[in-house]
């Protein structure tokens, strides 16, 4: 009994397949052939002229003679001034039943409901590169400073405030990157409303912003001599590089998706016939609005890196005393993971399209925080190394405005405006405050909105 129904199961799988199939086929003409003869025109029956009246057939037929006295080929013809003969008036008329004298071609025509120019195949797949100005809304953080003067002591006392030279990181002056999205998907079914189903998986990311920079100390300033201190607010009045003669940083961020997504889109009208100056008849996609719905479910993995060196710390102030090296390494990973809903509408025409496309979703976020630290100070030198993990949820919206100009019925170039914006993710620069705190860091700050800007260019194809 089960293998019956089995075997009862993998039949109807296949019977609608084969439906499925013939759904997404591509539109080539039947071979030439007589009517009745193919395949396809067994469907269609048999079309016959009917008898011609035999009052029309009485009378005499008129000569090639009479014919060529009224001017032979190219003149204008005139109408027969007598009836023609009885008789077979089929071998009269055959020759006008050739190739030469019609105008359609003798194979059935392609029989289809909805318009099947473009989106034609059952895969598909979508190549772009997009190019990404990446912000995101931290205030200015200062690692580190110049300052005039020193007194004895451990922290040094400044008798002067901090200069105007300053090394920040500030998130309105971030990197621009470029990195790759792919899309594929397969064609499932055709639904009674004219809408093709659709499974998608999408990979995004790959590109890396990086910003780096150095701050020496200025040994010949006329106000005296430099040295760098880092301020209160990022060391907390902890032990830190204070007295160093040169420190530098580099900041590295990277982010990569997936998504698997369930996509349901509507048809374009039903195409039309137009004939060209030339006099030939083509099929051309008719104008129309088509739109789409997704839901799916999406990965995002965004996670960084900060490094923030000194060399030169002067520890005691004695000119004797070697100077000694410091480094803070912060490590930020974001997971987010959860469901998303989107649509498009597009305008579509024979050889350009153009519209919208928005994707959101809600995401629980999966935070980790890693800081390394090595600080010289007048006794020992202080190591630390925490990790901490939180959660939050997040909020993600991506936008793309995109125009298609189709190459091919199946190949098209597409150019947009993107956009992508994250809400309630740490980074790891709005972790620096804690990175001198002997034990480590007490919490993560997970306020930060990244947002990323840029266009976008590539192809589609169907197959």
């Amino acid at each position: 009994m089960k293998n019956l129904i089995v075997l009862l199961f993998v039949g109807l799988t296949a019977t609608s397949c084969l439906g499925v199939v013939a759904a997404q086929e591509l539109l080539v003409a039947p071979p030439a052939s007589d009517v009745g003869e193919s395949d396809f025109g067994k469907n269609v029956p048999e079309l016959a002229m009917p008898p011609m009246p035999e009052s029309v057939l009485e009378g005499e037929q008129q000569d090639d003679d009479d014919y060529d006295q009224q001017g032979g080929e190219g003149s204008v013809m005139t109408p027969h001034a007598d009836s023609w003969e009885s008789g077979d008036y089929t071998e009269q008329l055959e020759p006008y039943f050739s190739d030469d004298y019609q105008m359609f071609p003798c194979d059935e025509p392609v029989l289809e409901s909805t318009g099947t120019w473009i989106r034609r195949g059952f895969w598909y797949s979508e190549v772009d590169a997009v190019i990404f100005k990446r912000d995101f809304n931290l205030d200015t953080i200062e690692l580190i400073g110049q300052a005039v003067g020193i007194s004895q002591g451990r922290p040094p006392l400044f008798i002067q405030s901090v200069l105007q030279n300053q090394m920040v990181i500030d998130g309105d002056k971030s990197a621009t990157e470029a990195t790759p999205r792919l899309t594929l998907g397969r064609f499932l079914f055709r639904d009674y409303h004219n809408r093709d189903h659709a499974g998608e998986f999408t990979i995004y990311g790959g590109g890396e912003w990086t910003r780096q920079s150095q701050l020496d100390a200025n040994l010949n300033n006329s106000l005296g001599t430099t040295t760098l201190v880092v301020p209160v607010e990022t060391s907390a009045g902890n032990t830190s590089f204070d007295g160093a003669t040169s420190s530098q940083f580099r900041y590295d961020s990277r982010f990569n998706s997936f998504e698997l997504n369930y996509h349901v889109k509507e048809r374009m009208g039903r195409d039309h016939m137009e004939m060209e100056p030339s006099g030939h008849w083509v099929r051309r996609a008719g104008p129309s609005v088509s739109r789409s719905l997704l839901a799916g479910i999406r990965f995002f993995d965004l996670n960084e890196d900060l490094a923030w060196g000194a060399s030169g710390i002067d520890i005691d102030n004695d000119p004797a005393t070697p100077a000694e090296v410091g480094n803070v390494r912060i490590h930020t990973d974001n997971d987010m993971i959860g469901a998303q809903l989107g649509f498009t509408w597009f305008q579509e025409r024979a050889r350009w399209s153009g519209g919208i496309r928005v994707k959101s979703g809600m995401y629980v976020n999966l935070i980790d925080l890693r800081v390394n630290s090595v600080v010289p100070t007048p006794t020992e030198t202080v190591v630390t190394d925490s990790a901490l993990d939180t959660e939050e949820m997040s909020f993600m919206v991506e936008t793309s405005l995109i125009g298609k100009w189709h190459l091919r019925p199946n190949f098209s170039l597409r150019t947009g405006l993107d956009l992508l914006f994250l809400s309630s993710t740490a980074l790891a620069p709005g972790q620096t405050m804690g990175s001198f705190v002997p034990s480590g860091p007490t919490s993560i700050i997970s306020n930060t909105d990244p947002i990323y800007l840029g266009g976008s260019i590539g192809f589609e194809g169907y197959w």
